[in-house]
């Protein structure tokens, strides 16, 4: 590995990144650390904020193949749409050809979405033209917590995209992102649900900003964004495959996406259980069976003291949460001191 401490403050723009020239892959965003390649040791030093999956030893094909057969064959099509089929030279080739890949897939909870994205980076890497020294992907979220379970950043940080206007990148700040992506084939964003359509406009026009083609789609880059639209959607904006206010072009984005389905929920073994939380997740009607089961698992409140009482409690007010915490603190008969200490820094 090859290493280089960055002085912050040199560049107010700098971007962090990190290569491992045996195993690819750029850095945890607290590293700063200069990138040289085989072909491009004459270029200017790039540091970027773009994390990746960090692989000590990467995974054999047997292993890759064992995890692929594992998914059902509905989980499977999505994966599907990236696997190689013919030599090296012939993927290049074809890679270089070929229409850029679209891709938006949506899914329940447990139905196996990080295992995919984790699958799909595994597969970019080891089945496209990137001389093996950088990632072929970069991996980021809608929000931090969603980043940190694929070793990513959030797309404003990736991107350099502000909550208000999308402000264009300077001159050296975007030559620096044309050599970080100089390598990169795809970008994976998760949790699409909080991703609205003014900031899919926005990765739109930074990704040709960066690569420099305005004709294509995200610069001719190939995009992929995975999540389940279920979920919360963006704070005070409108949802992503909705037209935008002022503009016909969220819409004409979201449409050239194609859609793949994850149905099959991996994490809930009862199927029958997981059934019914599917059809409360799309405020579908239950039978009298389902509701039976669902009524099943009820508990009175004395009876959760005894059959669970570890298990998380739910409230609808912040009293009653209030009124539960302070009977359970009372319980304990030692009292429990926990001494705060602020520190400050700066």
């Amino acid at each position: 590995m090859m290493e280089e401490s960055t002085n912050p403050e040199e560049s107010s723009n700098a971007i962090t990144i990190q290569v491992d020239v045996h195993h690819r892959h750029y850095s945890q965003l607290s590293a700063s650390i200069a990138t040289t390649s085989h072909d491009c040791v004459n270029e200017p030093e790039t540091t970027s904020d773009l994390p990746s999956i960090h692989r000590d030893y990467p995974k054999t094909a047997a292993q890759r193949m064992a995890e692929y057969r594992a998914r059902k064959k509905k989980e499977t099509p999505i994966v599907n749409h990236r696997k190689h089929k013919k030599s090296d030279a012939e993927r290049a080739k074809e890679y270089r050809a070929r229409k850029k890949a679209k891709i938006q897939s949506a899914g329940p909870a447990g139905c196996g979405k990080t295992f995919v994205i984790k699958l799909l980076m595994e597969i970019y890497n080891r089945y496209t033209d990137n001389d093996g020294y950088c990632n072929a992907y970069i991996t980021c979220a809608s929000t931090g917590k969603a980043a940190v379970a694929i070793a990513g950043t959030t797309v404003h940080t990736a991107l350099k995209i502000s909550l208000s206007r999308l402000l264009p990148l300077s001159n050296e700040t975007a030559q620096q992102y044309r050599t970080l992506f100089k390598y990169v084939k795809v970008i994976i964003i998760d949790e699409i649900s909080m991703i609205s359509a003014q900031l899919l406009i926005k990765i739109d026009s930074r990704l040709k900003q960066i690569t420099g083609n305005f004709q294509s789609n995200f610069g001719g880059l190939d995009i992929i964004f995975i999540g389940d639209l279920r979920q919360l959607p963006p704070v005070r904006a409108t949802p992503i495959y909705k037209q935008p206010k002022q503009t016909i072009v969220g819409p004409i984005l979201w449409r050239n996406l194609k859609f793949y389905e994850l149905d099959q929920v991996m994490r809930q073994a009862n199927q029958q259980f997981s059934s019914i939380l599917t059809k409360i997740g799309n405020g579908e009607r239950l039978d009298e069976i389902e509701i039976s089961v669902i009524e099943s698992r009820f508990y009175s409140v004395e009876e959760a003291v005894t059959k669970c009482p570890q298990g998380i409690r739910l409230f609808n007010t912040n009293h009653a949460v209030t009124k539960y915490n302070n009977q359970i603190l009372n319980s304990y008969s030692e009292k429990i001191i926990s001494t705060a200490k602020d520190v400050y820094s700066g």
